[in-house]
């Protein structure tokens, strides 16, 4: 009788323990968000996103580098998604929290230009030597004026006309009251995410803005010249390439109106 007690005690101290010990393997589990098939194709960032969102703590990525255009297949596209080593599961299935999920996806090789940085650095160099050779003819025509100035007419009235010159040139290059500010630089920004540049100028300046990166002057969609609006604003908002390297990258914007032209500098970090 008393062995059949002792069991019966057991066997009730047994039941709490297995209901506990279940609902902690319940609660190491997390649902799929989505069926294999669904990630397939999708961008690899909201593939990330969205099963660490679900509760799952071991994603990592690969790459699949063999994008030559990215027609296609788009850089960051998802190929397939390995959950311990599985690629076909359904959507809500379970799985530990702590499964080895890999997002594997296509992109450029390491070796090749970002499409997005596509640069015209014959353009930056022609712009290069084109100011470099103005500013040696003006130079040359300077010291020619003058020499001939002083040749021609006294000392007092060569000194009054380089003072004249000089304060003409001052005047240009300072936009003769034509002002431009910077007003607004996103900064930093991750790589594949927009960028945008606020300006202040005076209403109706042609405005344009050069991004330098590494590899030259980008041509992303975006960059293009514009005109100031009735306030005196303009602003432009570009993406910037999932390749692009880490680290600053200068800015320059111009403002012209009337003759008169005006440049600030400024720089937005890339992470």
């Amino acid at each position: 009788m008393k062995k059949l007690v002792v069991l019966a005690l057991a066997v009730m101290l047994m039941i709490p323990l297995t209901a506990c010990g279940a609902a902690t393997k319940s609660g190491d589990t997390a649902a799929m968000p989505a069926s294999s098939s669904s990630l397939e194709g999708e961008d690899y960032q909201d593939a990330v996103t969205s099963l660490r969102s679900a509760g799952f703590t071991n994603v990592t990525t690969a790459t699949i580098d063999d994008l030559i255009v990215g027609w296609l297949t788009k850089d960051g596209e998802v190929e397939k998604v390995s959950v311990n080593g599985a690629t076909d599961f359904q959507a809500n299935s379970g799985f530990p929290k702590d499964a080895e999920i890999v997002v594997i996806y296509h992109t450029f090789p390491k070796e090749a230009a970002d499409p997005a940085e596509e640069t015209r650095s014959a353009t930056v160099e022609n712009r290069k030597s084109a100011t470099t050779t103005a500013t040696e003819d003006t130079t040359t025509t300077t010291a020619e004026t003058t020499t001939t100035t002083a040749t021609e007419d006294t000392t007092t009235t060569s000194a009054e006309t380089m003072t004249t010159a000089s304060a003409e040139g001052t005047t240009t290059t300072a936009g003769a009251g034509l002002e431009l500010s910077i007003a607004e630089v996103t900064s930093p920004v991750p790589q594949g995410s927009l960028a945008t540049v606020r300006a202040k100028t005076a209403p109706g300046a042609d405005c344009s803005i050069v991004v330098m990166y590494k590899t030259g002057e980008s041509t992303a969609k975006g960059l293009e010249a514009k005109k100031a609006d009735s306030a005196g604003n303009v602003s432009w908002t570009w993406k910037v390439g999932p390749k692009t390297s880490h680290g600053p990258h200068p800015i320059s914007v111009t403002a012209s109106m009337d003759g008169q032209s005006v440049t600030e500098q400024t720089s937005f970090a890339v992470e």
